[in-house]
């Protein structure tokens, strides 16, 4: 073996995933305020890291290319409004086949989707199942922050299967589909 590179040091490609759907306009500001924070946190602390913005009602829509300026990521959140259905299956398939696996920059980096979300998908031409094998062809590990306050209706065991973990609001966590 000539080079190794510890996962941990490997440069972070991420998603936030953010559900503008009528059924989440209530909770939009939670979701946005969340993804904030954490887009934040993420860009001012690593350099390497790169994260995009998409968000689903009817369809996924790519609000912000890969980007490591948190105050870009910041500032398309703040203009985010809600409407429309829920196509969440549809948005994670096209987050990891169109952006995730063409992630910009060196060496292979981890993968990361976040999705902020009620869980509720009424419009998506492809299955819950569907959705995490494409993920896990992607080798992206799905976090999911939960804006109903009772879990999603994805439910952790896929969560856990595609190497992630889910929390509704801001208390309550299921770590690992346990």
């Amino acid at each position: 073996m000539n080079y190794y590179t510890a996962p941990a040091t490997l440069p972070l490609r991420f998603v936030i995933l953010i559900d503008t759907s009528a059924s989440a306009r209530q909770r939009l500001k939670f979701e946005k305020e969340a993804a904030m924070q954490l887009g934040y946190y993420v860009l001012s602390h690593e350099k390497d890291h790169q994260g995009f913005l998409m968000t689903f009602d009817h369809g996924p829509e790519v609000v912000l290319d890969y980007t490591s300026n948190p105050d870009d990521l910041t500032t398309s959140l703040d203009k985010l409004e809600a409407g429309g259905g829920t196509a969440l299956f549809d948005a994670i398939i096209e987050a990891c086949q169109k952006n995730l696996l063409a992630a910009p920059g060196p060496g292979i980096p981890r993968r990361v989707l976040l999705v902020f979300s009620d869980g509720d998908d009424n419009l998506s031409k492809h299955s819950l199942e569907q959705a995490v094998d494409v993920a896990l062809r992607a080798d992206a590990r799905i976090f999911v922050v939960s804006s109903n306050g009772y879990g999603m209706t994805v439910g952790p065991d896929y969560v856990w299967v595609a190497g992630g973990w889910s929390c509704s609001g801001v208390v309550r966590c299921r770590i690992g589909g346990k």
